[in-house]
């Protein structure tokens, strides 16, 4: 059931996921950046049927104290019959106590008994729909983002994508500023690093500023995988807020991505209590806001999984 790695299974691994609207976070990439960063497993498995492929998850590994251990996997397509084959091989590893499964947009439920739990992705995101010409993307956005997005124009704000690793810097020292401005987790540089530099290798990943007199103002990472792209990281220089140039990033991307053939532009997650300033800049392009169910847990090891969540480590 374990899908080994080559260069042909990379390809067939993804080619399905795009087939299947599967999120960036099943690619067979998402696995390797977790692994360079982490040191920790990525688990690539699949269902077959008489050589056809029925479906297929990405599993991530987590290390829990005592030597135990969970596996996670995002934005998964729910298969009661891929879950019910690959149980036993989950069943083989004693250090394993549960998998944790969040469910993408189109999965319909499983039918194995599963203990809800708290999401570690966004549960609601909005996304454009780039079948819209470019004057309907206008008009569904508030009047006050319009505004914005023709004011940094009318300042001289420039778009373009980053290259190299000088430029690369410039991304995270944004991020960095942003993230002590506005209060948001950050991870290590080497997250970011790790994701652009695998990403690059099949354009599934890039990086764009916002410039002003060619002064770095805001920035953006995205991916691009089967028919979506997807705001991953932003952040924006404070001192320069009156020219709006993150609005006028977005307007520029989405309308590259719109050219490159993709149908939609997810702007991630969002959440009124949480990320009340960043959530109300996304609602002002419009979309459509998308709800996903709580995360579940399939208990492997009861008896751990009990402990653990008496001592409340996971």
């Amino acid at each position: 059931m374990i899908l080994l790695k080559s260069t042909n299974n990379r390809k067939i691994w993804n080619s399905f996921a795009k087939l299947n609207n599967l999120s960036f976070l099943q690619s067979w990439q998402w696995g390797e950046i977790y692994q360079q960063e982490t040191g920790q497993a990525a688990y690539y498995f699949k269902l077959l049927d008489n050589s056809r492929r029925l479906g297929q998850i990405l599993f991530l590994e987590k290390k829990l104290s005592f030597g135990k251990k969970y596996l996670y996997s995002p934005r998964c397509r729910l298969d009661s019959s891929l879950l019910e084959k690959i149980q036993p091989e989950f069943k083989k590893n004693h250090s394993l106590l549960f998998a944790r499964l969040e469910a993408d947009k189109e999965s319909t439920g499983i039918n194995q008994a599963v203990t809800t739990v708290k999401n570690l992705q966004p549960q609601q995101e909005l996304v454009l729909d780039l079948s819209l010409d470019l004057n309907q993307l206008l008009a569904q956005m508030k009047p006050k983002t319009r505004y914005n997005l023709k004011l940094a124009s009318k300042k001289g704000v420039k778009v373009r994508e980053l290259k190299n690793q000088t430029d690369f810097k410039i991304f995270y020292n944004l991020l960095t500023a942003a993230s002590k401005r506005q209060e948001f987790g950050l991870h290590r540089e080497k997250h970011y690093q790790i994701i652009w530099q695998t990403g690059q290798k099949d354009q599934l990943v890039r990086l764009f500023i916002a410039e002003h007199k060619q002064k770095a103002i805001a920035c953006t990472m995205i991916s691009l995988f089967g028919r979506e792209a997807y705001y991953l990281h932003g952040g924006s220089d404070y001192h320069w807020r009156a020219l709006m140039a993150p609005f006028l990033l977005h307007w520029e991307i989405i309308k590259l991505v719109k050219v490159l053939g993709y149908k939609y532009y997810n702007f991630g997650g969002i959440d009124e209590t949480r990320w009340p300033g960043l959530t109300r800049f996304k609602r002002g392009f419009g979309g459509r806001e998308i709800n996903y169910p709580q995360a579940v847990d399939l208990v492997i090891n009861k008896k751990w999984y009990k402990i653990y969540k008496y001592i409340g480590q996971i």
